[in-house]
């Protein structure tokens, strides 16, 4: 779990945060971004078995623990990424 979690989603986040989008000639997220997204996840009603990830998207994901990122991963990635990222990003 820590490998997946600390490891692979830790570096696309610290991709898409650092590197300009060519389309736009933008960052792929920016800090205005974050606070859009950190507003729309504080609306997710979160399964029991999630831990919440309280005001650490808008603080640059900061200090996230494995069982966070496990959250933003599967429940709050799919939903928030969908409409920031182009779409050859989110393909699975």
């Amino acid at each position: 779990m820590h490998g997946l979690f600390l490891g692979t989603a830790k570096k696309m986040v610290k991709i898409w945060r650092t590197t300009i989008c060519d389309l736009t000639h933008e960052l792929y997220l920016t800090d205005a971004d974050l606070k859009e997204m950190q507003k729309e996840a504080n609306d997710i009603i979160l399964p029991a078995q999630y831990t919440p990830i309280n005001q650490k998207i808008a603080s640059d994901f900061s200090d996230l623990k494995a069982d966070e990122w496990r959250t933003w991963c599967l429940a709050l990635s799919p939903l928030l990424l969908k409409s920031r990222l182009p779409v050859r990003h989110c393909l699975g």
